[in-house]
């Protein structure tokens, strides 16, 4: 957008006329380089305020303690917390992989729709992070990540 309103601005410039009083490359020029301007202006206001409201969207789960229980059962994986609660059934989930510490468990082919859950360093929650391994292991197919 801006490489064409200077492109435009060049032209008008390289082939202004004395005769005429309104140059339509230089006229057109400055729409496209006000346009792009208000654009740039636009996104960057949309991403400070998106930005904004994660943080404090963040601050309130911090400050309010949001603490949430996942329950692995045969029939599916149930997730609650102080707002919600719901059961994802496994036939939802199309298959698993690992990268990085992190077991990775797919609803689609999409990396968007996943839920991830990462191996820590204390040994109780290390072995409750094989056992749903092995756990997901006998429920899904792995996909290479």
């Amino acid at each position: 957008m801006l490489t064409a309103a200077v492109i435009l601005m060049t032209a008008g410039w390289i082939i202004h006329t004395d005769g005429i009083p309104i140059n339509v490359f230089l006229f057109v020029g400055v729409l496209l380089l006000l346009y792009g301007i208000l654009l740039l202006q636009s996104k960057w206001f949309s991403q400070r305020r998106h930005t904004r409201h994660a943080r404090l969207l963040a601050e309130r789960y911090d400050n309010i303690g949001m603490d949430c229980v996942y329950e692995f059962t045969d029939e599916s994986l149930r997730y609650w917390d102080a707002e919600k609660h719901f059961d994802l059934k496994w036939s939802l989930f199309k298959n698993y992989g690992i990268y990085d510490k992190y077991l990775l468990l797919f609803v689609e082919e999409s990396l968007v729709d996943l839920l991830m859950f990462r191996e820590t360093e204390s040994a109780k929650e290390e072995a409750d992070y094989h056992k749903i391994l092995a756990f997901v292991k006998s429920k899904l197919a792995y996909k290479k990540t």
